[in-house]
């Protein structure tokens, strides 16, 4: 498991690229216009989000627990759509790097308490793969011993890179299985084969009648623990997450309201690339302490 050392200084800068790989859909006649501009213009979108967190931890308690505070302390975002790279994220940058946060983690690493102590509120922190990077490093509730071929599993729920402008489908989030195997031992440092793969959430579907979300996908990628910190200091995650939806059409603004319009498919495919370091300082030498 993860060991949180008190006194210590946990840097962990993570790159979290999105790239729209292919989009097509099926729909009416009268909406083939509509549907022909919006994949149009998703298609080859590209969006890099880069990311430094500082974790901070302070004395541990007598329960064996170590409070820490956390900060974003350097924040980037830039969009490329058709070629152009936009800036359309007004005061995120800033808003982002005004967050803190202050918690607890228990003797294996794992958060109990945690809560945001600073920072302004940005909707566009909404369009963020920001569930993805703050777990970006695997969270193992018990220290495990393994053997080279074995290794654990992590699994969360989380919503999905990228939001779908579509009527019920605002809070549809998706599994995402980790699969961690030991490869090897290299000196002191364990090589994991990492292997992603990808569902719908059962329990976050779409809202709308009549609509239906089907996730897959996945890839194939490696971690890196330093047995001595106990820390993983490296990943590197490459998936492509294929999305297929159904959802029901709007009526045309010169058809009656009460006409049925029927459904449309739509069908993405989103190259997924995050990665991250972890740089660990000890605050001084403890064991010279008195």
């Amino acid at each position: 498991a993860m060991r949180y050392e008190p006194l210590t200084g946990y840097t962990i800068d993570t790159t979290f690229v999105i790239k729209n790989k292919a989009v097509s859909f099926e729909a009416p006649p009268a909406y083939q216009k509509s549907f022909t501009f919006w994949t149009d213009r998703l298609r080859g979108e590209v969006r890099r989000e880069v990311y430094r967190y500082l974790i901070v931890t302070q004395e541990a308690d007598k329960d064996g627990s170590v409070p820490f505070r956390k900060l974003l302390t350097r924040f980037m975002v830039d969009l490329t759509r058709q070629g152009q790279m936009l800036e359309p994220y007004g005061t995120l940058q800033d808003d982002m790097t005004s967050l803190a946060w202050e918690g607890r983690f228990d003797p294996h690493g794992v958060v109990t308490d945690f809560e945001k102590t600073r920072g302004k509120e940005n909707p566009s922190m909404a369009e963020l793969g920001l569930s993805q990077v703050d777990r970006v490093f695997p969270v193992v509730s018990t220290p495990r011993q393994l053997a080279i071929g074995e290794g654990f599993s992590d699994v969360q729920s989380v919503p999905l890179p990228s939001r779908l402008d579509v009527d019920g489908f605002e809070s549809v989030r998706m599994m995402m299985t980790r699969d961690y195997v030991l490869r090897e031992l290299r000196g002191r440092q364990a090589l994991f084969d990492l292997k992603t793969s990808y569902a719908a959430d059962p329990a976050a579907g779409p809202t709308t009648k009549r609509s239906t979300l089907r996730l897959s996908g996945g890839g194939e990628g490696e971690a890196v623990m330093d047995l001595d910190q106990g820390a993983f200091v490296s990943v590197r995650q490459p998936s492509t997450l294929t999305i297929d939806i159904e959802a029901p059409l709007r009526p045309l603004p010169d058809n009656p309201s009460t006409a049925d319009p029927g459904t449309a498919r739509t069908h993405l495919e989103l190259d997924l690339n995050l990665s991250a370091t972890q740089k660990i300082q000890r605050m001084f030498n403890q064991g010279s302490s008195p």
